[in-house]
């Protein structure tokens, strides 16, 4: 493996993904990091049923429910960064949308990784015929998350006012879609 790279994941890293997974949510709110989870505590997913969970998921077409594709930004052997595309909401009618969940590590942030995996999806699901639009939420005060998704042609559809409570503070809620392909 290169040492740095942005591509799509590979099966055999999915240990890895829970890994960084982990690495990621105990910087959530922390050491005046941004709190940029719902949740306060440690991702502790069982390590099989998420590394089952994913590659079930993985293994999906774009036209099968609860489908995803996940781009990682690497050094070496260690996932410091990810972009999950996933089928959200559980339902036929709705797998002409795609919804966005990104992170990357503190010590990867603001050195382009962000843009790189927004422009990689974004270029993949242009090429699906049965994708029209990208989803993604966004808390209103990471505003370099903000700028990002508006760079990229995001809109805000939604705004949810003191949605979560983290870290005894109130976390209001933005949420962005994209336009993709004409219905057709």
């Amino acid at each position: 493996m290169s040492s740095f790279g942005i591509r799509p994941i590979k099966e055999t890293e999915l240990n890895q993904l829970y890994d960084h997974f982990v690495r990621e949510s105990e910087e959530n709110g922390q050491d005046g990091d941004l709190i940029f989870s719902p949740l306060e505590e440690t991702f502790n997913e069982d390590p099989d049923k998420f590394i089952l969970s994913k590659k079930v998921d993985l293994e999906k077409t774009l036209l099968d429910i609860n489908w995803l594709r996940v781009w990682v930004v690497t050094n070496g052997d260690v996932i410091k960064g990810h972009l999950s595309l996933q089928h959200h909401i559980r339902l036929e009618s709705s797998l002409h949308r795609g919804f966005i969940m990104m992170g990357i590590e503190k010590d990867f942030r603001s050195k382009g990784y962000g843009s790189q995996l927004l422009g990689a999806s974004i270029h993949w699901s242009k090429k699906q015929d049965n994708l029209s639009w990208l989803n993604l939420n966004v808390f209103d005060h990471n505003k370099p998350a903000l700028n990002l998704y508006k760079k990229f042609g995001f809109e805000q559809v939604g705004f949810n006012k003191d949605l979560f409570r983290c870290f005894g503070k109130s976390v209001n809620d933005i949420e962005m879609s994209l336009k993709l392909n004409s219905i057709s």
